[in-house]
């Protein structure tokens, strides 16, 4: 199990984004937007919690906030900068459930995190991408308060929520309009990405020809961070299995899951692993072609983790056998101890 920093916004460093604004823009009207520069970050970890917690107060005061698109770009251009840096880190982050803050706003930043990743993977322009990250840290400002209200649910909706969560897409862009958002590929991604492949959707009931491609790719990052995420109610899904309810899900477009399993895969970086010598082990780098896990426990169970044992998965010896769920490894230990100061505290 890892170690739960719920407090980890108290020990970010005093004035992590005290920078200059860059020069250059992106997007209409995006002028002088903060921004950090990849070699300012100091912890991918901290990056990341900082922007979570900024959304987290910037979401239920929108309309009250000046500029509060501005901000929102700033933040998606953080997120990005985080997957430049160290982008195992950053994936590893969403399955270590190391994102502190509530989860109707977690899972905002974690669907955004993968969306930049995916968008990027397919080779979108990096306009187009920053505006599929806003589309993603806001799809779910018209349900906030409700949608955190679902952790705690047992039971089935009635017929007035589930309507009220197929309204949510229009209450949202509504909502983002009322604060000056004028970014028509930022307001159609959150309007649509509900919509499903074969008009079972929501809130219009389009099929896949009459629903904007970033919608389309937005909605299938919203779901696998759904998966991937534990909720009070019921366990997370192990990535792989995620990623085959994805494949198996015949409302999914086909095109963007290709690119899902290319840049994510069944094993990212954070999945726990059983190898083919027995040691119980943890995904700690992925790139093309390259697979590499971070050995966690011996074949008996004994804790190796200090040994800093880092496994090629190409290795026949070190291969993966199957994926584990965090509720089968029994061991403590904290990201800095895998990815370095990158990733710490």
């Amino acid at each position: 199990m890892l170690i739960d920093d719920a407090l980890i916004d108290s020990l970010i460093h005093e004035g992590l984004f005290a920078h200059q604004p860059p020069s250059g823009t992106a997007g209409a009207g995006n002028n002088d937007i903060p921004t950090i520069a990849a070699e300012e970050v100091e912890s991918v970890l901290h990056l990341i919690n900082h922007c979570n917690s900024e959304l987290e107060k910037l979401l239920p005061a929108l309309s009250a906030t000046d500029n509060p698109g501005r901000l929102v770009r700033s933040l998606a251009r953080q997120l990005q900068t985080a997957i430049d840096v160290q982008r195992d880190i950053a994936l590893a982050s969403i399955y270590l459930n190391q994102i502190a803050g509530v989860y109707a706003v977690r899972h905002c930043t974690e669907t955004a995190i993968i969306a930049l990743i995916i968008a990027k993977g397919y080779g979108l322009p990096p306009d187009q991408c920053e505006s599929i990250a806003c589309a993603a840290l806001t799809m779910n400002v018209g349900m906030l308060d409700f949608h955190e209200q679902l952790q705690s649910r047992h039971t089935q909706l009635s017929h007035e929520e589930k309507r009220a969560i197929q309204r949510h897409p229009e209450q949202s862009v509504a909502l983002l309009q009322n604060a000056g958002i004028v970014d028509v590929q930022w307001l159609d991604c959150v309007l649509h990405h509900h919509e499903a492949e074969d008009g079972t959707g929501y809130p219009y009931g389009l099929e896949e020809t009459q629903v904007p491609f970033n919608a389309r790719l937005l909605g299938m990052c919203d779901r696998y961070c759904a998966q991937v995420s534990a909720r009070n109610y019921r366990k997370s899904l192990r990535p792989n299995m995620a990623l085959q309810a994805l494949q198996s899900d015949n409302k999914q477009d086909s095109e963007i899951w290709q690119i899902f399993a290319k840049e994510i895969g069944p094993y990212p970086p954070g999945t726990y692993v059983k190898l083919t010598n027995g040691e119980t082990a943890i995904v700690c780098h992925q790139s093309v072609g390259i697979t590499q896990a971070h050995a966690l426990l011996d074949s008996s169970e004994h804790s190796i983790i200090s040994k800093n044992l880092v496994r090629d998965c190409q290795d026949e010896h070190f291969q993966i056998q199957q994926s584990l769920h965090e509720d089968e490894i029994d061991i403590r230990f904290g990201m800095k101890q895998v990815w370095g100061a990158l990733a710490a505290i």
